[in-house]
């Protein structure tokens, strides 16, 4: 990731929402490419793109949902169901890449979606993470990065 964590400190909630701009940056890029018609093979960039997002949302779930679901059970279920969408989407978008056939609407919801689930997240979530103990903190940060 091209964020300095030593800048970040710390602070799950800048890094993670660092990492939303990142994740969205390489994803509209994407939709340039499919775009502008030339069919060039994509695989690379879209592996960098979806490793990225499974292992942010990985470790959302693995560090910070479990705490805050005992707080916020339901924000933390509707976040979850998001993430569900959010692979259901990707998955589709990936064989799409595989068969050099891209469903333009796929990436468009995909990119909407992103949005408004890093607009969710930022809110309540991120907050929330930034009050784990600080080797929660040092795990989420190493493993997004």
């Amino acid at each position: 990731m091209e964020t300095n964590s030593n800048v970040l400190g710390q602070d799950p909630r800048a890094f993670l929402t660092a990492d939303h701009a990142r994740l969205e940056k390489l994803c509209r890029g994407l939709l340039e490419e499919f775009d502008d018609g030339s069919n060039r093979d994509l695989r690379a960039e879209w592996k960098e793109f979806e490793d990225g997002l499974l292992t942010h949302l990985a470790v959302e779930e693995k560090y910070i949902l479990p705490p805050f679901a005992r707080v916020h059970p339901k924000e933390a279920e509707q976040i979850l169901r998001e993430h569900t969408e959010i692979r259901r989407k990707l998955g589709d978008l990936g064989a799409g890449i595989d068969l050099h056939l891209v469903n333009r609407g796929i990436a468009q919801d995909l990119i909407a979606n992103l949005g408004a689930h890093a607009m969710r997240e930022e809110k309540a979530l991120y907050a929330f993470a930034n009050e784990l103990d600080g080797p929660v903190r040092e795990a989420i940060i190493a493993e997004v990065h």
